[in-house]
């Protein structure tokens, strides 16, 4: 029965890793096709990587991501555009969420959620100067220092939406997906467990019903000696109105 159930949950976990994977990769693909809209696929295809993460498939979770992000740099062309994915929602969607699991304290989480938000601000400014949109659309030039502030404070209110987002989910999933046998089989420890609670219960049932019928008797033998008493008393008082 266990061999079935790990079985089952195996063969669901590869469905899923495989349908978040597409699915990631078709956000990434319309993050690149529609211009305006890149940090709300971005968003999106996050979504999709917590639906794995919220039943436990960490590995499916891992596949999804990195299958569709190497099948993203090899399709849609335009590398730098998805960057903001692959560098930053992907993997902040695995830290947030398995810290959130864990449930590790506030002031372990934001100094590492800070971290790393700034490592991957520093990254994509310096390395692609894209950021999470192309900055060149702006027509202004601002100051990293700008970007890592007002960045940050936004990612972090991202971040914890996001979290939101993720707790809620979680029982959506484990209504959609049900990877546990319905029905247990009793094994024979269970029958054995079985066996012995009915039997101290039959034992603990006689021991009342000796109790009760010793009872029973020291009644009646109480009740036997009083009668004997008192006919002893009215022998003697007619012995005594003879006299």
């Amino acid at each position: 029965m266990k061999k079935r159930g790990k079985l089952k949950r195996q063969t669901v976990e590869i469905a899923v890793a495989g349908i978040s994977a597409g699915l990631i990769l078709l956000l990434l693909w319309l993050s690149v096709i529609v211009r305006y809209g890149t940090v709300s696929f971005y968003i999106a295809a996050a979504v999709v990587l917590m639906a794995p993460i919220c039943k436990k498939y960490y590995w499916a979770a891992a596949f999804a991501y990195i299958a569709a992000s190497l099948l993203a740099f090899a399709i849609v062309g335009d590398i730098l555009q998805i960057l903001g994915f692959v560098i930053y929602f992907g993997p902040m969607t695995f830290i947030s969420t398995i810290m959130a699991e864990k449930n590790v304290k506030p002031y372990v989480t934001f100094p590492v959620k800070i971290v790393y938000i700034n490592a991957c601000l520093a990254a994509l400014y310096y390395g692609s100067k894209t950021l999470f949109v192309d900055l060149s659309t702006l027509g202004i030039e601002i100051n990293y220092a700008v970007i890592a502030i007002v960045g940050t404070i936004i990612l972090l209110l991202l971040d914890t939406v996001m979290l939101m987002l993720y707790i809620r989910l979680k029982p959506i999933m484990d209504k959609a997906i049900k990877d546990t046998p319905k029905k247990k089989e009793k094994t024979e420890d269970d029958v054995f467990d079985f066996d012995n609670e009915n039997a101290s219960d039959s034992l603990n049932g006689a021991a009342i019903d000796t109790s009760e019928s010793n009872e029973r008797e020291n009644d009646s033998d109480g009740g036997t000696h009083e009668n004997v008493e008192n006919s002893g008393s009215d022998v003697s008082d007619d012995d005594g109105k003879l006299n």
